[in-house]
């Protein structure tokens, strides 16, 4: 697998995040996930923003930004002023085109970027967001010096992710698909919190969000039993998607929300002034 836009990165790890990009641009990705790849969708993303108050000609950036509608977001109801970076080029031009004709796109930019190598000065932004997306980069501690340097002193981070109780994952969830889609590397709430702490952030909100998480799976096994509808009578083909396999190894993630060992979750932390 390729991805548009490679930096010089360990072979493994390049392969990694190959997958990765490759599985966010697939069109099976795009029917199921539309373009809030992530729990709780706008809604959670606002609820967020809110949190580590956001506001107007704010200066914020995305990590892994995705198809974009975070920017929206802050462009629309906040005021912001938004730049997405994201490793996948056509990703990227997608997010602009969606974008182009609002009548808040100049608040916007896209930019390809590396999150471990941020194309930017020091001290230059009021918020850095990553959401669904800090599990996955395979040196996260690199990841959080790179967005404390880029952040003004009192600049805040927020992150959103999966979260994972230790010794809990299936076998299932554990392979390279699953640490693509932000499950088998996730951590435990406290494991993001202290992360943060090590990197000289002072975390002031951790919420933990099951029922987004809950939802988000249920909306995914909707759309891939539709999937294996329009499959069986030709209309959709998915190259590769085991749709029933998929939605066995969904069956699989609800039961670890129902019971506590998987969930969602957003944490904001203010980078400590040095």
């Amino acid at each position: 697998m390729t991805a548009d836009n490679l930096f010089e990165i360990p072979a493994e790890e390049a392969g990694f995040k190959a997958c990765r990009a490759t599985l966010y641009e697939s069109a099976a990705v795009r029917y199921l996930l539309g373009d809030s790849w992530r729990p709780g969708g706008k809604r959670l993303t606002a609820d967020m923003l809110s949190a580590a108050g956001a506001g107007p000609n704010q200066l914020v950036l995305d990590v892994a930004c995705g198809a974009g509608d975070s920017g929206e977001i802050l462009a629309r109801s906040f005021g912001s002023l938004f730049i997405g970076v994201d490793l996948s080029i056509s990703i990227l031009e997608r997010a602009r085109d969606r974008c182009a004709d609002l009548p808040y796109s100049s608040r916007m930019a896209w930019l390809a970027g590396e999150a471990q190598r941020l194309p930017f000065r020091d001290a230059n932004f009021d918020i850095v967001m990553v959401q669904c997306a800090f599990s996955t980069f395979p040196r996260r501690p690199e990841v959080l010096r790179e967005i404390a340097r880029v952040l003004k002193p009192g600049g805040r981070l927020t992150l959103a992710d999966v979260t994972l109780e230790p010794a809990s994952l299936p076998e299932e969830l554990a392979g390279l698909v699953a640490r693509a889609a932000c499950v088998a590397d996730a951590l435990p709430l406290i494991g993001y919190v202290q992360s943060l702490s090590e990197a000289g952030f002072e975390v002031e909100a951790a919420k933990d969000c099951p029922e987004a998480a809950r939802e988000f799976l249920r909306s995914i096994d909707k759309k891939l039993l539709m999937a294996r509808v329009a499959q069986a009578v030709g209309k959709l083909d998915f190259a590769g998607l085991d749709v029933k396999e998929a939605r066995r190894i969904l069956k699989k993630a609800v039961q670890l929300v129902d019971e506590g060992q998987l969930s969602y979750a957003y944490l904001v932390g203010r980078r400590i002034l040095t």
